[in-house]
């Protein structure tokens, strides 16, 4: 059997240091993440956050955040 290494979730990263994961609501799947212009909290938003197009947005509850493997990565057993 092969032997896999296994990571502290919160030391993901790419192979040029970007975070390799994102933050989302576990109680609803949306993304989440901190607006600083909105008090510095968590907030649901919409849009792409690479293109700085994001609007916050109220889906009735607050978000509850989990970490997810951000779009695009891929993650490989060594």
């Amino acid at each position: 059997m092969p032997e896999v290494t296994l990571t502290a979730i919160d030391s993901f990263l790419t192979d040029d240091g970007e975070d390799a994961l994102e933050p989302f609501c576990t109680a609803c799947g949306g993304r989440a993440g901190i607006f600083t212009s909105r008090r510095g909290e968590w907030l649901h938003y919409i849009g792409e956050a690479d293109d700085s197009d994001v609007e916050p947005y109220d889906p009735g509850h607050a978000p509850v955040i989990g970490w997810r493997p951000a779009p695009g990565i891929v993650f490989v057993a060594r």
